[in-house]
């Protein structure tokens, strides 16, 4: 058998390689090498910038063109919105992961456009991210100020629902070799640029079977789980008598109960992922549901009911954007 002697274009070691191979396994990184196209300096700088041209040039329609996404956060369109919005931005991810995959196959010298001369698929990731972020900034009109605040507030909520429940689970779910390095480079860059707004980095899978986990009282059993209260706490047992006893006993009230559970694991689902959400449940517990409890005891249970309506809705702007 006759062989070959290359450097793999990743870590530069020797390796010996039969010369009927297409491709093989470099000894030292472990890393998989396209034999044939090693040798085409030319070919993969032309194919590298025009990819990256793709994945930068469209990169922030990923975020910007869907912003209407959060209509359909519940549970009976989500699955079937995710799919559709997977489908539509696969392409400027695959460009993305082709870009990183001819990296180390490139001249940097033979480049036309010296802002994608760099040495690893990490900052690769990071320019392209980096992109997508100014781009929504420039887009939005978003600023950002030295204390960690930001001007529009509310449009850079938006931008964060959508990252963080479409966007980075849509990123990992293509399971291309690339997209956990995108996910947490774009879960780390919002986080420096919007200190007081991040996000957790959730996959689609978990906020799928997060509609599906139905529980009594979705919103006030997330409150109680936050504040360390048990599932058959005082609070809980009571809310849930109100429930049964004195909203289920008229036509308003029935409605009011089958509107909330439409809506209510959508809210629980957005604020799951956001870093703020202890402080969330507490600020929720204080206005609206220890007023209610307290009203509960009294007997005021129509007072109770105007604040829960005020709970629902505010919630309901605030995270659904309804």
């Amino acid at each position: 058998m006759d062989f070959k002697e290359m450097n793999c274009p990743f870590c530069k070691g020797l390796l010996k390689v039969p010369t009927n191979l297409t491709t093989c396994v470099c000894m030292y990184c472990g890393k998989k090498i396209e034999i044939d196209i090693v040798d085409k300096t030319v070919e993969n700088c032309h194919e590298y910038e025009n990819l990256c041209e793709i994945a930068m040039n469209q990169g922030a329609n990923i975020l910007l063109k869907h912003l209407d996404l959060m209509k359909s956060f519940k549970a009976n369109l989500y699955e079937d919105a995710f799919k559709g919005y997977l489908d539509e931005c696969l392409p400027i991810i695959q460009a993305l992961d082709k870009a990183c995959a001819r990296l180390p196959y490139i001249d940097r010298n033979q480049l036309s456009k010296q802002e994608y001369s760099l040495e690893t698929e990490q900052q690769l990731v990071d320019v392209w991210v980096k992109r997508v972020l100014d781009d929504m900034e420039i887009t939005c009109k978003i600023k950002r100020f030295e204390n960690g605040k930001s001007s529009n507030s509310r449009k850079l909520d938006e931008n964060r629902f959508i990252l963080a429940l479409y966007m980075v689970p849509m990123i990992r779910e293509t399971r291309l070799e690339v997209a956990e390095s995108i996910a947490d480079s774009i879960t780390m860059e919002w986080g420096r640029r919007y200190p007081l707004q991040k996000f957790s980095k959730a996959d689609y899978a978990e906020i799928r079977d997060g509609f599906k986990k139905r529980k009594l009282c979705f919103i006030t059993t997330a409150v109680c789980e936050s504040l360390g209260k048990p599932d058959d706490c005082n609070e809980l047992q009571l809310f849930r008598t109100f429930r049964d006893s004195y909203l289920l006993n008229t036509e308003e009230g029935t409605s009011l109960v089958e509107e909330y559970y439409e809506i209510a694991p959508s809210i629980v689902n957005a604020i799951k992922v956001l870093e703020e959400q202890d402080e969330i449940y507490m600020s929720l517990w204080q206005e609206y549901l220890e007023p209610c409890f307290n009203y509960i005891k009294m007997g005021q249970e129509n007072e109770c009911k105007k604040i829960y309506v005020k709970m629902v809705k505010t919630l309901s702007r605030s995270y659904l954007y309804q």
